[in-house]
């Protein structure tokens, strides 16, 4: 009879008697000649390849990892994770502002333009419209300043909205620059809002850079308006820094007219006694004014006489008649 030989390791029999003995199930393992067992299955972060005659358990290379007992293979390390180490159980979440494709022994910085937070998966993602990073490594993406903008994912820097024209502004945040509004405007580069036009001005449009005076004729009493108002009959403005009122025609004068810049004298034998005047009231008759741009008649004087209204000088009494009393209209017979 031959002699019993010892079951190498990686191998066992519980049998008298036997004639081969049984490789070690996989997950198990065996490193001493001559057993009955395999030992229990590989720890945490090891494995046995699912072949015969393993005599220990392997630890998970770098960048894998085994969570559980028993195993025959380790798993990769998921995007976003990494495992510098061999044996391990798990693996590590990419820090803030970096990424890694699966299996990964190390993480990679974002680039600028992307960001990158603590436990995303895959790549990094593209800062989105209106948003931007300009480091390695970002963990977030900016807002756009106001005044600037960015149309498109993935960029690294913002746009000022001068560039595209001076009369555009922008909020933060923005993926677009506005035009300034019918009544506002903005001069100035990097503006987050457009400026008011003050009284006295206007901007017609959208989009201008400037405000425009109103003109002789006509004004503007509040801010931020579109168009000008007429001066109304009675009143005028003049040219010049943009009028805020229409001023009152002065006693004496009067404008018949609308949108007009100045007023006139009323005519002789016409006068105007009230501010704002729109026309001038006839002398009455046994009166007179002679000069232009005047608040009150002249009565005719003794022997004079004026018998129609709106006249500028009064009449002597003809022969044969007579008046002694100012301010008639016709005078008496002798």
């Amino acid at each position: 009879m031959a002699p019993c030989v010892a079951c190498p390791a990686g191998k066992y029999t519980t049998l008298t008697g036997a004639t081969e003995c049984s490789p070690c199930a996989s997950g198990t393992y065996q490193q001493l000649t001559g057993q009955t067992f395999c030992e229990s299955q590989c720890p945490l972060g090891t494995y046995t390849p699912a072949q015969n005659r393993y005599t220990s358990c392997f630890p998970c290379p770098r960048g894998m990892h085994q969570p559980n007992v028993g195993r025959t293979s380790c798993t990769a390390c998921g995007a976003g994770s990494y495992q510098p180490t061999q044996g391990s159980s798990f693996c590590t979440p990419c820090p803030y502002g970096t990424f890694s494709p699966p299996g990964s022994t190390f993480c990679l910085a974002c680039i600028p333009g992307k960001r990158k937070q603590f436990g995303d998966a895959g790549g990094c993602p593209d800062c989105g419209p209106g948003t931007y990073s300009d480091t390695f490594g970002a963990e977030r993406c900016l807002q756009c300043e106001p005044g600037t903008y960015n149309d498109r994912a993935g960029l690294s820097t913002c746009y000022d909205c001068a560039l595209l024209r001076r009369s555009r502004y922008s909020l933060s945040g923005a993926s677009v620059c506005t035009s300034c509004s019918v009544g506002t405007y903005t001069g100035v580069q990097g503006l987050g809002s457009c400026t008011s036009c003050p009284a006295g001005k206007i901007a017609a449009s959208t989009g201008l850079t400037v405000c425009t005076d109103c003109t002789a004729g006509f004004y503007q009493g509040s801010a931020g308006q579109s168009y000008c108002n007429m001066c109304s009959a009675g009143s005028y403005s003049s040219a010049g820094a943009g009028p805020t009122t229409c001023t009152a025609c002065t006693p004496g004068k009067f404008q018949q007219y609308t949108g007009r810049s100045f007023c006139d004298n009323c005519a002789v034998g016409k006068i105007s006694i009230i501010s704002g005047a729109s026309t001038c009231t006839n002398c009455a008759v046994g009166q007179r004014q002679p000069s232009a741009g005047q608040v009150i008649c002249d009565q005719c004087g003794v022997g004079t006489y004026q018998g129609s209204a709106g006249q500028a000088s009064c009449l002597p009494c003809p022969l044969g008649k007579y008046n002694q009393q100012v301010g008639q209209s016709v005078c008496l017979d002798c």
